[in-house]
């Protein structure tokens, strides 16, 4: 009986030995196995910059026949990338905005209202100054009549007719600046030396101004100053008894209304 035991072992023991050369034989299929995949594993990332950026290679990644899960989480790669198309457009619609209206806020000087006052002021139409007081429009004057300019030969006022006197005050306003009134105002007074001194008194005035009118058919004809208010005749008249009385005559034949 203990021969029995012996022999079972001894055969128990041949067994093992069998078997033991070929688990042998497949761990060392398993090594070699291993060596190559992870040779092969290499080699893919030499070959991809994005898997050799990797510590850990996903047998996943590598396979070709692998199809991600969709993922609802924020960090999506497609959401972030929808994200930040909206976010660009958005960026563009600001910044086309922001330019248009940086163009409608280009300045225009032309439409500022103090100019605006300017431009009626030099056509001559109604306007309200700064201070907000309204300004009427220019209009013509009555014609002369004074008798001193009836009388005078020196003076043409009655040869005007009203339609050069429209004519003369429509072509005054259209003028486009002021210096141009300025110089065809002057070219329109004539500066001439005085004649003669009367009674030996001392003035300081040399010369006298003659006044003219021009047609359209460019000639000049003498009229005199704007007549003035009867209100201001009347306070020269009152200023007479201080006044050389040599003067008087030329107060009292002042042109008024």
């Amino acid at each position: 009986m203990s021969g029995n035991k012996v022999d079972t072992h001894v055969v128990e023991l041949e067994d093992l030995d069998e078997s033991r050369p070929e688990k042998e034989g497949n761990d060392v299929d398993m090594g070699q196995q291993i060596e190559e995949e992870t040779a092969s594993k290499a080699s893919r990332a030499e070959s991809d910059p994005d898997l050799s950026s990797n510590s850990e290679i996903d047998d996943t990644v590598l396979d070709e026949d692998y199809r991600p899960e969709k993922d609802d989480s924020p960090d999506n790669g497609s959401d972030t990338d929808t994200a930040q198309r909206a976010v660009s457009e958005g960026d563009a619609g600001d910044v086309l905005e922001t330019s248009a209206v940086q163009r409608h806020r280009r300045p225009r000087p032309d439409m500022w209202k103090r100019e605006l006052i300017k431009e009626k002021r030099l056509k001559g139409e109604n306007y309200k100054n700064p201070m907000g007081q309204e300004r009427p429009p220019k209009t013509m004057g009555p014609p002369c009549t004074s008798q001193h300019c009836l009388k005078s030969e020196k003076r043409s006022c009655e040869l005007l007719t009203e339609e050069h006197r429209t004519d003369i005050f429509n072509n005054f306003w259209s003028m486009p600046f002021w210096e141009t009134r300025k110089l065809y105002i002057q070219t329109l007074v004539q500066n001439v030396p005085i004649k003669q001194k009367k009674g030996g008194v001392a003035s300081r005035r040399t010369t006298s101004l003659l006044y003219h009118l021009q047609l359209a058919d460019r000639r000049k004809l003498p009229v005199s100053q704007l007549p003035i208010t009867l209100r201001k005749f009347n306070d020269l008249q009152a200023m007479k008894p201080v006044l050389p009385k040599v003067a008087h005559q030329y107060y009292d034949n002042l042109p008024h209304q």
